[in-house]
């Protein structure tokens, strides 16, 4: 489908519909649709230029040019097209509107009559509005009901996350889960890797879905049949069998993380945790601090006293120090926000929710 983006100004003019607009092209092209920004220069602007003589779109989507009076030869540009069966009967217009200036206090200056311009519609279009608030503004205008989409957040851009934790992510839904944690670790057998394992069976059992991201890297003194090889393959069984094993990542498996990924994992995750038995210092520990998670780790020096690690028993069969810890963790106000952005204000979710729908022509 071939997908027109309209609005005044287009990026690198800084501005929240500016940032809207480059969001919903990355969202439309990764959907599979061709898209193209309308600029002052396309023939659709053009009085001038024949209807019948206009490129195709499938949708255009039209941002705050009717509802606000910037180029109000625009707006009547698009306000003939909408009447133009040539043209209405082959492309949806989407009214898609973030200000309603004939009902603004900042605008109250204008004069009347370009007020009842911007509150008159004719010919047909689908009206869409980002929020409830002005949905219920366009309507006291105009008296219209427009369909209520939300702007929303590439999780990908915003973490700024490699490419290959962005696709881990969106392919393994991370968003959504109840809690993602991460065990940045070698596969060394003091580690105790099986132990973070059964926590994420017991969390499940608890109603409490987690996934567990291993980073995984492989000792390097490993070689067949030494103690770190045989641990590897115990690993990889533990995690086939295991009633969660889809929910349980060994990512190296696939490659070695570069420093990006790792930096992407940290953002990703609500909480980093290290079983083992021992350790000489804890470099993840002061990672975790760093990126505001919370760490978990066994009551073992030095790990218990780096700062922001919580100690909890994670040999225990049933590890309830933790699960507690974690359960409650995600019903604080600042991960639950955090949840819901990205799970339900997610550009994708969004798109599959509602936009679809409306960026399809009904024909």
């Amino acid at each position: 489908m071939k997908i027109g983006l309209l609005h005044f100004t287009y990026a690198p003019v800084i501005g929240g519909v500016e940032r809207v607009i480059d969001d919903l092209q990355s969202l439309f092209v990764s959907n599979g649709h061709e898209v193209e920004l309308i600029d002052p220069q396309h023939p659709l602007r053009s009085n001038s230029a024949p209807v019948e003589s206009l490129p195709h779109f499938d949708t255009v989507l039209v941002h705050n040019v009717m509802t606000m009076p910037f180029d109000l030869t625009l707006r009547n540009r698009l306000a003939a097209l909408a009447q133009c069966p040539h043209f209405s009967t082959k492309t949806r217009l989407v009214n898609w509107v973030h200000d309603v200036a004939s009902i603004s206090p900042s605008y109250r200056a204008l004069p009347s009559d370009i007020l009842s311009e911007l509150n008159r519609f004719e010919g047909t279009w689908t009206h869409v509005a980002v929020s409830a608030q002005v949905a219920e503004s366009f309507h006291r205008a105009t008296g219209i009901r427009a369909i209520v989409i939300p702007n929303g957040i590439h999780p990908a851009a915003t973490f700024h996350l490699s490419p290959r934790i962005a696709n881990l992510a969106e392919a393994n839904d991370w968003w959504s889960r109840s809690i993602v944690l991460l065990l940045p670790a070698r596969i060394v057998r003091r580690k105790r890797i099986e132990d973070a394992i059964r926590l994420v069976e017991c969390l499940h059992a608890h109603e409490t879905p987690a996934e567990l991201l291993i980073t995984g890297a492989l000792d390097p003194h490993i070689g067949a049949g030494s103690p770190s090889a045989d641990y590897a393959n115990f690993l990889e069984s533990r995690i086939a069998d295991s009633c969660v094993s889809q929910h349980l990542h060994l990512l190296a498996k696939t490659g070695p993380l570069s420093p990006k990924d790792m930096t992407s994992l940290y953002q990703v995750c609500d909480a980093v945790i290290l079983p083992s038995e021992s350790e000489g210092f804890g470099l993840p520990a002061l990672e975790a601090a760093l990126y505001d998670k919370p760490f978990l780790c066994n009551a073992i020096a030095p790990l218990e006293n780096l700062p922001g690690t919580t100690p909890v028993d994670l040999h225990a069969p049933n590890p309830q120090q933790a699960i507690n810890f974690l359960q409650n963790l995600m019903r604080t106000p600042a991960v639950r926000a955090r949840k819901s952005v990205l799970s339900e204000h997610r550009w994708q979710f969004i798109y599959e929710r509602a936009i679809a729908s409306v960026i399809i022509p009904a024909n």
